[in-house]
């Protein structure tokens, strides 16, 4: 008798061991968890991103306008950095750019449908000591295969769309995401519908960050966007500008390499 007291005690504390082994410390079956496939970074965007990049631009055009700074290689050698305002639903944008320091405005432009307002630094000073009279703008025509200035300009401009790109052709095309980040305190999903594009995009469509190759730059740009809706641009007066065909001598003197 006491033998099988024996045995039964011992099966007792088998079996209490194995619940043990096969419980976590909380009490509970500790079962295998499947990973999360949309915590997995880069891949395909699923149908809810593809929706959300397909609106991105589209609110852009929305919203209307918005501030930008633009971050290219360094200060001096041969970067630049640059911040200025974008009205997409009348596409006009402003931009300062500073090649050397952020306490001096090298060169400048505000562009809309008739063509550019550019101005340089001293440009005033110089038109009137060459007695071409006092302007702080020269007018010229827009060539973004010309000018680097442009080739920003434009590239701001198309970050405003008309109507909303197809979320389904997104998704056959291969965009992916590649991961989830903070951008000037708001979350946002980092997704590429090409290599030479990466958007950062806020739950609520607005796009928040943009890193680009642009053509005619040596360096991917950054630029940061804000103050949706806030932003206006002004174009100067026709009369505080003087045409470039009547100066181009001067100016190309005076014009950074930009």
């Amino acid at each position: 008798m006491r033998n099988i007291r024996k045995l039964i005690v011992l099966i007792v504390l088998v079996c209490v061991c194995f619940i043990c082994f096969a419980c976590d410390d909380t009490g509970t079956s500790n079962k295998t968890t499947k990973a999360d496939p949309n915590n997995v970074y880069p891949r395909a965007v699923n149908n809810k991103e593809s929706s959300l990049l397909s609106q991105t631009l589209f609110h852009n055009n929305q919203i209307a306008n918005a501030n930008f700074t633009i971050k290219s290689g360094v200060l001096g050698s041969g970067g630049f950095v640059g911040e200025g305002k974008v009205d997409w639903k009348n596409q006009i944008v402003a931009i300062k750019v500073y090649l050397h320091t952020e306490d001096q405005i090298d060169i400048g432009a505000i562009t809309n449908s008739d063509g550019v307002f550019e101005s340089v630094l001293d440009l005033n000073a110089e038109l009137t000591a060459a007695g071409k009279g006092s302007y702080n703008w020269i007018k010229r025509n827009f060539d973004a295969s010309k000018y680097g200035i442009d080739a920003l300009s434009q590239f701001i401009l198309k970050l405003g769309a008309t109507a909303p790109d197809n979320p389904l052709l997104i998704k056959q095309n291969g965009a992916q995401i590649l991961g989830v980040e903070n951008v000037n305190g708001v979350k946002t999903f980092k997704m590429q519908n090409t290599d030479a594009v990466t958007y950062y995009v806020a739950e609520d469509d607005t796009l928040m960050r943009v890193e680009a190759d642009i053509k005619g730059f040596k360096g991917a740009a950054t630029i940061d966007l804000s103050g949706q809706t806030q932003a206006i641009v002004d174009l100067p007066a026709e009369s505080d500008a003087i045409s470039i065909d009547k100066v181009s001598e001067l100016y190309t003197k005076l014009r950074p390499n930009f």
